[in-house]
């Protein structure tokens, strides 16, 4: 049986760079100017460096390397990372979910804790999206909600990755 791969190293070396930065946007958080600068300068040495014919150089230093992938691999690698991710965010995610009432903010878990209940009076909402990476690009207009409670038992909650976050805050801000 035939095997097809491009005789350079740049398809498998562009495949994982933005595997690794996919990986690194959504688990560090940069705000601001820094996330758009850090991925930006850390894309173009990448592409340049693609475009240069200049990574087969770069493996070229460590003698017996390189850095091929075959159509299968990156096929079934990308398969089972988005198998992944919906199991995640179709499945796991819905397991515990926040439901707003008239004057009360409750966190409902099907597994667990059972329900937590907050006095919405006094509550204080703050919307973040400036991560222009994790909330624009990938995560098409989220953003993270910090909600301060009030009270006895002040507490401080962070409620990461909603899903247009815009809206539904400030359709929230117009009921009050």
């Amino acid at each position: 049986m035939r095997e097809w791969f491009h005789p350079s190293n740049n398809p498998g070396v562009i495949y994982f760079l933005v595997l690794f930065l996919v990986i690194l946007i959504t688990n560090f958080s940069m705000r601001g100017l820094a996330s758009g600068m850090v991925i930006m300068g850390g894309v173009l040495v990448s592409v340049l460096l693609a475009w240069f014919g200049w990574w087969d150089e770069v493996f070229s230093w460590f003698h017996p390397l390189t850095f091929h992938l075959t159509s299968g691999a990156c096929f079934w690698f990308s398969t089972l990372m988005f198998l992944t991710w919906s199991l995640t965010v179709f499945g796991l995610d819905r397991l515990s979910y926040w439901e707003v009432t008239a004057g009360q903010l409750t966190r409902k878990s099907l597994f667990g804790a059972g329900s937590q209940s907050y006095n919405a009076r006094g509550m204080a909402l703050e919307k973040h999206r400036d991560d222009l990476f994790r909330h624009w690009l990938l995560g098409i207009g989220s953003g993270d909600l910090r909600i301060r409670t009030c009270g006895a038992a002040r507490e401080q909650l962070d409620v990461t990755n909603v899903l247009f976050i815009g809206s539904k805050y400030d359709t929230d801000r117009k009921r009050t």
